[in-house]
């Protein structure tokens, strides 16, 4: 092959395996190119380097043994007639997201982008930039959001240190319960529509969830109490069978304490009522007596026992004869 053919068939190679600044050189015998290439370790054996589908020679630019197969190099030398790079200086390069492109290259190094798309041009890749991510998905992009890998739609920062509450270590919920979010204080803030703080305050306070749900519910609907009432008179002595007493408002939500009666059945009048059940009243009188479905009791002084359909006798006890 003429040294021109040489020349050209370098030249091509270059033109698909090489990156930098070429230079000819040409001597009488001989053509020598100053090249570069970046590319990854092929071959390591004692007498031939493979770097990008170029032989290397080390000439002493770096030490073979410190190479690994898969490692990505720089390699600046010489391309020698017989398309061997002569080595003269050496560097290894990193691609940490093995996207093809190295980390002083890359403009997002830590996330794979091969393609470097960056859509707002300010040199960080759209595949890591803040400007364009919403992580936690709670609709505030990162670069804005004080809590970015914890939703928290409304920003809330209770100390004003910059860090959310939904995130922040060294707020008061944390520093009571241990986690950031307690999954039920955060429910019944949910259910209720009221802060989640206010409710972590009431426990760290000392008061538990389900006193807190019961205050809540106290306090629905009665315009005469609210949940902070409850919670001080609760505190001076008052016990919660005392406080529903006087303030069962019947407010609905979370695992809500019982009331009295069943649905149809509003209770007993009279001074000793006795219990009813739905569709059945109960009686009403000085001492009523146990009724039954569509059996209302006994309506005497001193009624007598029956069985069904004989709702029993309304004078003295006796026995008839057949």
């Amino acid at each position: 092959m003429s040294s021109l053919n040489r020349v050209l068939l370098v030249v091509l190679l270059l033109t698909i395996f090489v990156s930098g600044s070429l230079t000819l050189a040409q001597g009488e015998d001989s053509v020598e190119l100053e090249t570069e290439i970046v590319g990854t370790v092929e071959v390591i054996e004692d007498d031939m380097i493979v770097v990008g589908g170029f032989v290397v020679a080390p000439s002493g630019a770096f030490n073979p043994s410190t190479l690994n197969v898969g490692d990505t190099v720089r390699i600046i030398g010489i391309m020698l007639n017989d398309g061997t790079i002569q080595a003269t200086g050496f560097e290894q390069v990193l691609d940490g997201d093995d996207d093809g492109v190295t980390d002083d290259s890359d403009n997002c190094p830590t996330v794979a982008n091969p393609e470097q798309e960056d859509s707002d041009e300010d040199g960080i890749g759209d595949a890591c930039d803040p400007d364009l991510l919403d992580t936690d998905m709670d609709g505030v992009v990162d670069s804005e959001d004080n809590c970015p890998t914890v939703a928290n739609p409304e920003q809330e920062d209770s100390d004003e240190d910059g860090i959310g509450d939904a995130c922040d270590t060294n707020s008061e919920s944390y520093q009571c319960v241990g986690v950031v979010i307690h999954p039920v204080g955060s429910a019944i803030a949910s259910e209720y529509g009221i802060d989640y703080e206010t409710v972590m305050g009431w426990h760290c306070a000392g008061f538990g969830f389900g006193e807190i749900m019961l205050a809540l519910n106290l306090a629905a609907g009665n315009d005469a109490v609210t949940p902070e009432d409850l919670f001080n008179m609760r505190a001076d002595g008052m016990g919660w069978g005392q406080l529903k007493q006087e303030y069962e408002a019947g407010g609905e939500g979370i695992m809500l304490g019982r009331r009295q009666g069943r649905p149809d059945n509003p209770g007993n009048t009279g001074d000793n009522p006795g219990r009813g059940r739905p569709d059945n009243p109960g009686n009403s009188g000085d001492n009523p007596g146990q009724g039954r479905p569509n059996n209302p009791g006994n309506g005497g002084g001193n009624p007598g026992g029956g069985p069904p359909d004989n709702p029993g006798n309304s004078g003295g006890r006796g026995r008839g004869n057949g």
